[in-house]
């Protein structure tokens, strides 16, 4: 309770020192700047004169409208059409790539083979031109290091294109 009624009294006196003011050097500080002259301003400039800008690339592609990816060197030029629906689909495209390992190739006399392991853990020989995965990827090259394929994809544009994917050789794969 002292302390509260201590604290009130400073407080009463500290408003006391400020109160026989009441403003008077707000009122000083506004008569200086009145007082002040007023800052010369440059003049402003005049604006250039308008030139209408011709348009001239009518005839070019719209910025707005979706472009087709340009095609890699050596690919081929007409756009693949889409993949054929009554195909029976292969065993091996009923697992993703990432379920798929490649565990290397096999030479038999129908020629040369990958050897596949899926995502069941069996084993497959999967020769030249068989598909793999859901993106209808067609095997085009067997290698010591990689089984390579290309798959068939929707474009987003209304068509298909080709997109190279691959599977390696991993360590610690045991066939």
């Amino acid at each position: 309770m002292i302390r509260a009624a201590a604290a009130m009294g400073g407080l009463l006196l500290l408003s006391a020192c400020g109160a026989s003011q009441r403003g008077e050097d707000l009122d000083a500080f506004l008569a200086r700047v009145a007082a002040m002259p007023a800052p010369t301003l440059a003049p402003v400039p005049e604006p250039d004169p308008y030139e209408p800008f011709a348009y001239s690339a009518f005839r070019l592609r719209s910025p707005f409208a979706p472009e087709r990816a340009p095609l890699p060197l050596g690919a081929q030029e007409t756009p693949p059409s889409a993949p054929d629906a009554s195909r029976p689909r292969a065993y091996l495209e009923g697992f993703l790539l990432s379920e798929l390992r490649y565990l290397g190739q096999w030479e038999s006399a129908a020629g040369l083979e990958a050897l596949v392991r899926d995502g069941a853990g069996r084993v497959h020989r999967v020769p030249l031109g068989a598909y793999l995965g859901p993106d209808h990827g067609q095997v085009v090259d067997v290698g010591p290091g990689a089984l390579r394929l290309r798959e068939l994809i929707p474009d987003g544009l209304g068509g298909w294109q080709y997109r190279e994917a691959s599977l390696g050789l991993k360590a610690g794969d045991d066939a």
